[in-house]
């Protein structure tokens, strides 16, 4: 048994871990190394990976998107001076309703540009 094991704050809970072994081992012990030992040995070992989200088909890929961002923006027949401060436009294919970044880049995949 080391030094360090036998300064071990927790040793029923021990990770095992360099940097904290070195921290308990310290004369005199450093009280917030000590605290963030106890914290992290009450914790799991391992946390356990999240799952990766979902692939949403309809979200487009960063390339995509910004390309329609671009024709959005070049589009003559979308306007954004909409008067009332919200950040949405106005299509003149839909008699001048408010629309959405999403309507814009489902009507220009629906019809591209040639």
């Amino acid at each position: 048994m080391s030094e360090a094991c036998t300064r071990c704050p927790c040793p029923e809970t021990c990770l095992g871990w360099p940097a904290f072994c070195e921290w308990a081992a310290e004369d005199p012990p450093d009280e917030v190394k000590i605290h963030h030992i106890r914290a992290r040995s009450a914790m799991p070992a391992r946390i356990a990976p999240s799952p990766a989200p979902a692939h949403d088909p309809d979200r487009p890929e960063v390339r995509e998107a910004l390309a329609l961002a671009r024709a959005m923006r070049a589009c003559a027949f979308r306007s954004t001076g909409s008067g009332c401060g919200c950040a949405g436009g106005r299509c003149s294919l839909r008699r001048g309703s408010f629309v959405s970044h999403l309507d814009c880049f489902d009507c220009l995949r629906r019809y591209p540009a040639h």
